[in-house]
C-alpha cells in the first residue's frame, strides 16, 4: 500500500529542487574566480509549469485563429523559454560590471544575459537535464514479461492502452 500524503509530499519536493549552473567559455573554463553561477529551480517547478501553461494557451488561441506556424513562432518560442528561465532563476553570484560593481539579478539583467545565443544554449541544456537536479531522468527499460506482470497487478489489460479491466 502507498500512503497518499507520502506520494504528494514526494512529488511536491520534486517541484522545489534547485541546482547551481556555472556557464563556461569555449575552452570549458568558468567565468571568474570565484566562478559566476546561477541558482535555478528545475523545469518541474510550479513557476516553470505556469509559464508552460500560459504558452500552451497562447499557442492554442493562435492555432484556432489561423492554424499556421510561421518563422516568427520559433522566435516567440525562444522568447518564451527565456522568460521561463527568468521565472525559475532564484539568484546569481559573482557577476560584476567592468568596474567591479555587482550586477543585480533582476528580470532586465537576466533577459540581457539569457538572450545571448551562446549563453542561452548552455542554460537551456543545463535545465533540460534532470540529472543536474539530482533527479533520475531515464526511464528504466523493462521486458514485455515485466510489463504484462505490472498490468496484471494493476488490473489493466494489454488490449487497450490505459483501459482498466477491473470494475
Amino acid at each position: 500500500m502507498a500512503d497518499l500524503n507520502t506520494i504528494l509530499g514526494t512529488l511536491k519536493a520534486g517541484r522545489t529542487r534547485t541546482a547551481w549552473f556555472v556557464p563556461v567559455d569555449d575552452q570549458g573554463n568558468a567565468f571568474g574566480d570565484p566562478p559566476f553561477r546561477i541558482h535555478l529551480l528545475s523545469r518541474r517547478s510550479d513557476e516553470w509549469r505556469q509559464m508552460e501553461n500560459a504558452w500552451q494557451m497562447e499557442r492554442a488561441v493562435q492555432m484556432a485563429n489561423n492554424g499556421k506556424l510561421t518563422a516568427q513562432d520559433a522566435t516567440k518560442y525562444v522568447t518564451h523559454l527565456v522568460r521561463s528561465h527568468i521565472a525559475i532563476t532564484r539568484e546569481w553570484e559573482n557577476l560584476t560590471t567592468g568596474d567591479g560593481e555587482p550586477v543585480p539579478c533582476t528580470p532586465v539583467t537576466m533577459a540581457n544575459l539569457y538572450n545571448d545565443i551562446d549563453f542561452r544554449e548552455q542554460l537551456f541544456n543545463f535545465t533540460a537535464d534532470p540529472a543536474n537536479y539530482g533527479e533520475k531522468g531515464d526511464i528504466e527499460p523493462s521486458s514485455e514479461a515485466e510489463d504484462a506482470q505490472k498490468k496484471l497487478l494493476n488490473g489493466v489489460s494489454g488490449d487497450s492502452p490505459g483501459a482498466s479491466t477491473s470494475a
